[in-house]
């Protein structure tokens, strides 16, 4: 798996005609029985080949990726996602976000990752409120699992990461994020004096 994911960075970092139409071959063979090992291979291979056309910078790579950015296997669908971000496709950025609200955590911490590779200022909202309740849901009585835990500090680490890139634009921008999801009547609350309260 280790000498196939390199084989095809090695062919991204070469790019041309070659790499593209090999990699976007990749990605959208499905060849393999569904549930089988078989599968499970192939759909490791498609994700590395996702990964890849996302270096390339090549406009002919897209339709590929918005196909398999709809896949059944959440693997994919946030590699590919995560590709088209890279290109440039900012709605694309939707298909890892979504893979915080997963309910398995190895898809949130895959979500994770990608989210602080990315550096996109607008994971940061998502990020945090996916801290914020989480760490709520874990309590004494129902304490998070090892590997939901360990995906709230890598949250945390992916948003130090990203407002630390980013500096003050993202603070600037999470804020008027908020902004915008903050209902009209509660800004006013929140604005509004002890008097103006009574």
């Amino acid at each position: 798996a280790f000498s196939q994911s390199r084989a095809m960075e090695i062919l991204a970092e070469i790019g041309g005609e070659r790499a593209v139409e090999t990699l976007t071959r990749v990605l959208s063979t499905r060849n393999a029985k569904q549930g089988s090992e078989a599968a499970q291979l192939e759909a490791f291979k498609r994700a590395n080949a996702a990964e890849a056309l996302g270096r390339l910078q090549d406009a002919r790579v897209i339709e590929a990726l918005r196909s398999a950015a709809t896949d059944e296997r959440w693997l994919i669908r946030i590699k590919a996602s995560s590709a088209l971000t890279k290109l440039g496709e900012d709605d694309a950025l939707n298909g890892v976000l979504e893979g915080l609200g997963a309910d398995d955590s190895r898809v949130i911490g895959l979500a994770i990752s990608e989210l602080r590779l990315l550096k996109q200022t607008q994971s940061l909202v998502n990020l945090e409120r996916f801290i914020k309740t989480v760490t709520k849901s874990g309590g004494e009585n129902a304490p998070l699992s090892p590997a939901m835990q360990k995906n709230v500090n890598d949250a945390v680490h992916a948003v130090e990461t990203i407002t630390k890139e980013v500096g003050g634009l993202a603070t600037q921008e999470k804020n008027q994020i908020e902004d915008l999801e903050t209902p009209a009547t509660e800004t006013a609350e929140a604005k509004a004096t002890p008097k103006e309260r009574d």
